[in-house]
């Protein structure tokens, strides 16, 4: 995990949110008019008193045969309640009419060059990691990895990988520690640490480096600053169900488009907790990368920048197109 967050959903995009109030709509759809319905229930519930009174009284010979009846009314009642299940159709004009909202929100417009980094924590992890750089590299799509020492170590070919697919590779500290409760040497050793495993598998050393969970100190940020490195946080405009809490792939996609924005950089993991979540999970990636296409967006990589990055905590960082 990369950072403790608010569980709290808003309901979707802006003031209510097209995925949110979409897939509410659906749930609350049923498949014939209100009035039928309570007309159905109204009759079964009359039958049966009836049915009861007359048993009770007479002996009902005819009985048998009315239960059959009432029944019959009631399952047809039950049925035509149901809410109808969401198609793909369903779920692809969700996706357009978030593209839509975010679009509208102001944030870019349609058709503009608005930029967003996407960023994988905690890996890289036989379980998810290669599925991820499967689908970025389907679509296209360049990201950032901030990898974990411990990880580095027992994963190289995965690290390679990551390189050869051309996505950038930052610092995630070698064991995940709270870095603010972290002395200047611990933090120095840390990320000093898991820079020679990147250098040692890519040739090249990291020059960014995210904080475990985004919690630093005076003495830990001081530490990043002497190793020539800056530190980069994320977006967080509208809190939503963070990935690494294995909410499923709807709510995921839900937070991921919330955050889309100008410059925007999205918290998204690739281990540690997300490894139990299950592939099923990664399903919001393609739809994301979909979504945020149709709103008028594009994804680039993290770089340093001359100056802060008010959109993602002020971290001197911007999102560049890949090289």
């Amino acid at each position: 995990m990369s950072v403790a967050v608010p569980t709290s959903v808003d309901g979707g995009l802006g003031g209510g949110g097209a995925v949110g109030a979409a897939g509410a709509g659906a749930a609350a759809a049923s498949g014939a008019p209100d009035w039928l319905v309570w007309l159905l229930i109204g009759f079964t519930v009359l039958m049966l008193t009836w049915l009861i009174w007359r048993v009770g009284k007479r002996g009902g010979k005819r009985a048998p045969l009315t239960l059959a009846v009432v029944l019959l009314v009631g399952v047809g009642a039950v049925v035509l309640t149901r809410p109808a299940p969401e198609t793909a159709a369903a779920v692809d004009r969700q996706a357009a009419t978030a593209a839509q909202e975010a679009a509208a929100r102001g944030k870019v417009a349609a058709g503009s060059e608005g930029m967003v980094g996407l960023s994988f924590d905690d890996g890289p992890s036989p379980e998810v990691t290669p599925a991820i750089l499967r689908i970025l590299r389907q679509q296209g799509v360049r990201a950032t990895f901030f990898l974990q020492g411990t990880e580095v170590k027992k994963h190289p070919d995965l690290v390679r990988a990551i390189q050869r697919d051309g996505h950038v590779i930052g610092n995630h500290s070698y064991n995940h520690p709270d870095f603010s409760t972290l002395t200047y040497d611990q933090a120095r050793q840390s990320i000093e640490w898991t820079n020679n495993l990147i250098e040692r598998v890519t040739g090249e050393r990291p020059t960014l480096f995210r904080y475990p969970f985004g919690n630093s100190n005076p003495e830990t940020d001081r530490a990043v600053r002497d190793l020539g490195m800056w530190d980069v946080l994320w977006h967080w405009s509208e809190p939503g169900t963070g990935d690494f809490e294995c909410p499923g792939w709807k709510e995921v996609e839900r937070y991921a488009i919330n955050q889309l924005a100008d410059q925007a950089i999205i918290l998204l993991h690739d281990g540690n907790d997300v490894i139990g979540c299950g592939e099923k999970q990664l399903k919001y990636l393609d739809r994301l990368i979909r979504t945020a296409r149709q709103a008028g967006y594009d994804f680039g990589t993290i770089a340093t920048a001359d100056g802060p990055s008010h959109i993602n905590q002020d971290s001197w960082v911007q999102v560049v197109a890949p090289e």
